[in-house]
């Protein structure tokens, strides 16, 4: 079975904003995250979380092309910013 295993860095997703509270943000966006993953990659283990940043996808023959479609899909999700939480 293929597998994905993805972490953000809760830093990084909200960069520098003071107003942002960077963990709960890292839960919204890991939650709205996994549905669209879920969408775009059927049957797929997901293991997704919180730490520094990485990407390793297995089970496929190119993982590098499907770490492009995650990242695609991540960068969507990001840009649609429901997954923002003040403080």
């Amino acid at each position: 079975m293929p597998a994905l295993h993805y972490r953000i860095d809760p830093a990084k997703l909200v960069g520098t904003n003071a107003a942002v509270d960077p963990d709960a943000s890292a839960a919204r966006f890991l939650a709205e995250l996994r549905p669209a993953l879920e969408r775009e990659l059927p049957g797929w283990e997901l293991d997704l979380g919180a730490g520094p940043a990485a990407l390793r996808v297995e089970g496929v023959e190119d993982p590098a092309t499907w770490a492009l479609r995650v990242e695609g899909v991540a960068r969507a999700v990001r840009h649609c910013g429901t997954w923002v939480v003040y403080e």
